[in-house]
């Protein structure tokens, strides 16, 4: 009997998903989660962490529909205020696009 991983363990190996499991143990003791895509999100509400920083803490308002909140250093897991941009989506898609020309990553 094969064992079925989901997709964010197949590239890890085992030392991802012990990695994984210590991350999601870390992030549920504040009452989050962390998502598919590697966002950390709150449990009662669903709600993306640096999206609900963006509102509270940088702009002090809901975030409008074309606005996207941008983590400078990458890290999808650092939503830390001085780490966090919001910019609108034609701009946010072009920083992607140019740090993926550059590196070949995302």
């Amino acid at each position: 009997m094969r064992l079925r991983l989901g997709r964010r363990y197949r590239r890890r190996g085992l030392g991802g998903i012990i990695h994984r499991y210590l991350q999601d143990e870390k992030y549920s003791q504040r009452g989050q989660y962390i998502d598919d895509n590697g966002y950390a999100r709150y449990t009662d509400t669903n709600i993306p962490v640096h999206r609900h920083v963006a509102e509270k803490y940088i702009l002090g308002r809901k975030l409008l529909p074309g606005e996207d909140v941008h983590h400078k250093n990458r890290n999808k897991l650092d939503n830390r205020i001085q780490n966090l941009q919001v910019m609108n989506h034609h701009e946010h898609f072009q920083k992607h696009l140019i740090h993926k020309i550059f590196t070949g990553r995302r």
